[in-house]
């Protein structure tokens, strides 16, 4: 099978959703242990804020410009 850039987002997506499952995972485990405290708890918010927001942007080359 030929490795197209639709698979390799495909693939990306799939990573990232795992990615924010598995930090939501880790959170929800560390406030039922009641191993967070409030600078732990804003980091990982953050950190799903950021994971959520952050959008991959694919560049193609077309002769000599750049098309985004």
């Amino acid at each position: 099978m030929k490795n197209t850039l639709a698979h390799q987002l495909d693939a990306l997506s799939a990573w990232r959703r795992t990615l924010e499952r598995r930090v939501r995972g880790i959170a929800d485990y560390l406030a039922e242990h009641e191993l967070l405290d409030s600078s732990d708890r804003s980091a990982l918010d953050s950190l799903n804020r950021k994971l959520a927001a952050d959008k991959p942007v694919a560049s193609v080359c077309h002769g000599a410009q750049i098309l985004a």
